[in-house]
């Protein structure tokens, strides 16, 4: 490659990464401002019932929405959305073992699945 044929693909290049670095950003953030107003659907796809689910700003974990009932395996509930900031949830199965997933965005998470892993949230 000749000199000045490698100073043009370089400048292409810059050109292409400054493009791709201010192109998306304002479409992400007028995306964040469209926060989803559903609730939040949690299903419980472990093999054990889940007695505690909290769910509470950063830095708390809330109240107990479960308060005395339980979540059966293969069950669902619907959240009210916590709002369009971050939440956290935790849960407990009745064998007392317990699962955590914080700084979950209100914006965008409109399911969490419960198993016997852990939590995965979309």
């Amino acid at each position: 490659m000749t000199p000045r044929l490698a100073t043009l693909a370089s400048v292409a290049a810059l050109a292409l990464l400054a493009g791709c670095a201010s192109g998306p950003q304002p479409a992400r953030q007028a995306e964040r401002r469209e926060c989803s107003k559903a609730p939040v659907q949690v299903t419980n796809a472990s093999s054990q019932a889940v007695e505690q689910l909290y769910l509470g700003a950063p830095g708390a974990w809330g109240r107990d929405l479960l308060a005395g009932s339980e979540l059966a395996p293969r069950a669902m509930l619907n959240l009210p959305r916590p709002g369009d900031g971050r939440f956290n949830l935790r849960l407990v199965w009745v064998n007392g073992r317990a699962a955590e997933f914080p700084n979950l965005d209100g914006c965008i998470t409109t399911r969490v699945e419960l198993a016997d892993t852990g939590m995965r949230a979309q």
